[in-house]
């Protein structure tokens, strides 16, 4: 028995943002009135790609430092990478005396956790990245204290990539993610999945992202059935697949040696999620 129309309706609209988006303007106020500098402020994440549901409802935002541009080897352009590695610091140091807010330091973030008016939510301080000084594509570069690494990201180009692929299938591309975040928070309750972490979110999307259009056609169960139809049947498309902003590999590995990488999806979690997903499809009401 496959699952119902009526839950895949449920599961295709988004959570409330309300509290997301005052949350997200009283921070960018705690940073503006607390710092001064050439940075950007900006949301990354499923609420500004309008791909969050009710159960993940913390933001994501980014504080962009404008005066360090790196290149893959470490190289600068502009700034140093001790202004990349403080820069975390002195934003929390900053910020830290606002009224009413919290915030304790990470790793590559200064949490938030959130209260009855503001969601939970991550500041994200980096810097500008390039491949090459001659690059066109500008991403962001942050740096983990713990691991000693830089992590790379382009979450403007994840953001532009998704509006037009959702501009392309009617709105129903990001209908798609938010279903399928919620069939594994559902297989997860199930134990048809063990956790979350198997599919995280941003991988999760840029899976769907890989789906061709034509998949996204019809109603809500439709467009589920045809895109989990496709992924269980083309798993060997899944190594060449790009992450969403179409300029990395979405599965691989990094050489551990290296100071800068990204995160990387492997291929075994996402067949034991799509598996996972299509067992759902097959034994709604059973499990």
């Amino acid at each position: 028995m496959p699952i119902s129309s009526e839950v895949l309706i449920k599961w295709s609209k988004p959570g409330k943002s309300e509290n997301s988006k005052i949350t997200y303007e009283k921070l960018k106020n705690v940073i503006n009135s607390k710092c001064n500098g050439n940075y950007e402020i900006f949301l990354q994440g499923s609420y500004n790609n309008d791909t969050y549901i009710k159960e993940n409802s913390d933001i994501d935002v980014v504080v962009l430092n404008e005066d360090v541009l790196i290149c893959n080897n470490l190289s600068m352009i502009k700034g140093n990478l001790n202004d990349l590695s403080s820069f975390k610091s002195l934003l929390y140091y900053r910020i830290q005396s606002a009224n009413n807010f919290i915030f304790t330091l990470g790793n590559k973030t200064i949490k938030y956790v959130g209260n009855t008016n503001y969601v939970p939510a991550d500041i994200v301080p980096c810097a500008c990245y390039k491949e090459t000084a001659k690059s066109v594509q500008m991403g962001t570069i942050i740096y983990d204290t713990k691991l000693r690494k830089y992590f790379i990201n382009y979450p403007k180009q994840h953001y532009n990539k998704g509006v037009s692929k959702s501009n392309k299938t009617n709105g129903n591309f990001k209908k798609a993610v938010r279903m399928f975040k919620n069939a594994r928070n559902d297989a997860v309750k199930k134990r048809l999945l063990q956790t979350e972490d198997i599919a995280p979110s941003y991988f999760l999307e840029c899976l769907i992202y890989n789906i061709p259009n034509d998949c996204f056609n019809g109603n809500e169960y439709d467009i589920f059935y045809k895109s989990i139809y496709w992924l269980y049947h083309n798993k060997n498309l899944l190594s060449n697949m790009k992450c969403q902003n179409e300029i990395q590999n979405l599965f691989g590995y990094d050489n551990p040696n290296k100071k800068i990488i990204y995160n990387k999806w492997n291929t075994g979690d996402a067949i034991t999620f799509i598996n996972a997903i299509a067992s759902l499809w097959d034994n709604w009401g059973k499990v």
